[in-house]
């Protein structure tokens, strides 16, 4: 978007596909750069945007925090999250997976044996 950040914009109803999250991330700072127009056109402090956006994937955390902001529903075809495993409460396992999908079987944590105690850890 070529305007002049405080513009003031109503767009309604866009139909947009975005090739990437970093392009669709930067359309929405833009659009937090603007001011609106209500439906009599009298100004508004952000700007006015409803419609839909296609995105192939997106994270979840990206996804959460945009589908917040203006009145766009965002269509992903994937939604990527992180899965995080910990043992004691450190993390030792991180990986990303497609809504819907299974994380994979981390390796097993261990854990070095006491005098008293002998640990197996199992799924």
């Amino acid at each position: 978007m070529g305007m002049p950040d405080n513009s003031h914009v109503r767009l309604i109803g866009i139909d947009s596909t975005f090739e990437s999250e970093l392009a669709l991330e930067n359309f929405y700072e833009k659009l937090d750069r603007l001011k609106g127009l209500d439906a009599k056109g009298d100004d508004t402090e952000k700007a006015q945007v409803t419609g839909k956006i296609y995105i192939d994937e997106i994270s979840y955390q990206t996804y959460t925090r945009l589908a917040k902001a203006y009145q766009i529903e965002i269509i992903a075809t994937k939604i990527r999250c992180t899965v995080n495993f910990y043992n004691e409460g450190a993390l030792f396992n991180s990986q990303s997976v497609i809504q819907g999908h299974s994380a994979e079987t981390p390796e097993i944590p261990t854990k070095a044996p006491t005098q008293e105690h002998y640990y197996v850890f199992s799924h």
